[in-house]
């Protein structure tokens, strides 16, 4: 997600990391790069990049062994600041490999974090033109305009769902929606629709791409109205659905389909150059790091590497060894697209 010129965008993705971090109970400063290990299985890396073009800042915790169905192997959080034009956010968590672990089991995935929430409420963000937003947004008449600027841009890369409210209580229908959404915060923007307003949209819009009472409609970019066909790639969530349904599982459908087209997308240029930097960057911190020199808070239940300074230097880099090999299975599995580029799973 784009975030708009002159906001202090790392400062506050620092702060909130700083914050997380905190509430871990985890004594590893957010605002100071380094290589932070924590156990065999638990690493910490902080990477900043700045000169006259921008600022780049890479936050990333690594479980290279996780395998437990609630496990994380990797959490990364990049942002990237620029003087005069918008900058941008990139969030991604990485989960083991859904079939090692249960080959007859429902697809996991993981839950928008609390950091990402609480950022994209303090600044403001857009998807293209579409603002993005923490929470759903009630349209008025004077929103119906920009509305189908937003659903008819083509530099949009999420969806936009509409939300028909029809005979729900306002309050109850704002809680539900809220419910079944979560899952889609800095994936796609959620607008509410009722009453006048929602007459006037499909009005708007045609019949053809019209959202039907008491249903959530999702708008895909670069909406047509003109294609004859264009209406089969804006699916419906339909009342029949809806109603024997609760909101957490409506949630876990919308969710983890939104994040399989997120990761099915090309990534935009500059993501995909900045991501090859940090990884650079990573690859040289990692390669330097000393036993004696590295920067190691652990807890007191945490396992220790061997007390000797060779055992250490063997057994670290047989770490690093394991971690590439892991890596590059990782991308053989999940990664490989048409063209050979890195699949990645941004939130």
């Amino acid at each position: 997600m784009s975030v708009d010129t002159g906001q202090s965008l790392i400062e506050a993705v620092i702060a909130q990391m700083s914050r997380w971090v905190a509430s871990k109970q985890l004594d590893v400063p957010a605002d100071t790069p380094g290589r932070y290990v924590l156990g065999d299985n638990d690493v910490i890396t902080v990477l900043m990049d700045r000169d006259q073009h921008g600022w780049t800042y890479r936050w990333r915790r690594h479980h290279p062994f996780a395998q437990g169905a609630r496990e994380m192997h990797r959490t990364t959080v990049t942002a990237v600041e620029h003087p005069d034009t918008p900058g941008w956010l990139w969030t991604e968590i990485e989960l083991p490999n859904d079939s090692d672990l249960d080959p007859t089991g429902p697809t996991r995935f993981m839950s928008v974090p609390a950091f990402l929430r609480s950022l994209i409420g303090e600044l403001s963000c857009h998807d293209g033109r579409t603002p993005i937003t923490a929470e759903p947004q009630w349209l008025a008449l004077s929103h119906l305009p920009d509305l189908m600027d937003y659903l008819a841009d083509d530099l949009r890369r999420g969806p936009v769902y509409v939300a028909s409210q029809e005979h729900r209580d306002t309050r109850e229908f704002e809680i539900w929606v809220r419910d079944v959404t979560k899952e889609l915060v800095g994936l796609g923007t959620v607008f509410l629709v009722g009453g006048v307003v929602e007459d006037a949209f499909n009005e708007m819009v045609g019949p053809m791409h019209a959202v039907h009472p008491g249903t959530i409609r999702t708008y895909l970019p670069s909406l047509n109205l003109d294609d004859p066909e264009d209406p089969r790639r804006h699916r419906t969530l339909g009342k029949d659905r809806i109603g024997y349904s609760s909101a957490r599982q409506l949630g876990h459908v919308l969710g983890l389909s939104q994040r399989d087209q997120a990761a099915r997308a090309a990534l935009p240029a500059e993501a995909l150059v900045v991501n090859q930097l940090m990884a650079d960057k990573e690859r040289a911190v990692r390669d330097q790091a000393r036993p004696a020199g590295r920067r190691a808070y652990r807890r007191s239940t945490a396992p220790s590497f061997a007390t000797s300074q060779h055992n250490d230097a063997t057994i670290l880099r047989a770490l690093q060894s394991l971690e590439e090999e892991i890596r590059a299975l990782r991308d053989r599995l999940n990664g490989a697209s048409a063209n050979g580029q890195r699949r990645l799973n941004p939130l």
